[in-house]
């Protein structure tokens, strides 16, 4: 990539057909150290939160098994939650450690409580919504974090 030229090399990895452009500050000659929760990439979770559709067409499906692909990058999710697949997804999610469990949920989807705000989108007041699992979440843990999700402050108006 155009990008990465004199920040990175060109690596080949096993199972790719190709080389894949990565910035020097990506790569490491150690391993990366332990995933939150003890986790490791590779290993099979599942899904025990709520099933949801993102705005990106991906889906979450209660009971699902995935695969951990990293500690998780949103800013929200970080040293809180991993990087999972799914089979379907065109991309990988970041979700909560205590949506992800190594055995499969032994209850049937609990029933969730949408939870809507209005709030400044790219200049616009949208409505957002966000399932809350009455059993995992309290309100006040799912407002906080729509609000970290959206990138909104305790003290901003939303």
């Amino acid at each position: 990539l155009e990008s990465h030229k004199g920040k990175g090399l060109g690596m080949r990895f096993p199972g790719n057909k190709g080389y894949i452009d990565c910035l020097l500050n990506q790569l490491s000659r150690e391993p990366p150290g332990p995933l939150p929760g003890g986790h490791a990439a590779g290993e099979s979770l599942y899904f025990n939160g709520p099933s949801e559709t993102l705005s990106t067409g991906d889906k979450v499906v209660h009971g699902q098994r995935g695969e951990v692909v990293g500690p998780a990058t949103l800013e929200s999710h970080k040293g809180k939650g991993l990087r999972m697949r799914f089979p379907g997804n065109e991309g990988n999610i970041d979700l909560y450690l205590k949506y992800l469990s190594r055995e499969p949920p032994s209850v049937p989807e609990p029933p969730t409580i949408e939870i809507t705000v209005l709030c400044p989108i790219e200049g616009e007041q949208k409505s957002v919504t966000f399932p809350m699992d009455p059993k995992l979440d309290t309100p006040f843990e799912v407002a906080a974090e729509m609000m970290e999700e959206l990138g909104l402050s305790n003290d901003e108006p939303a």
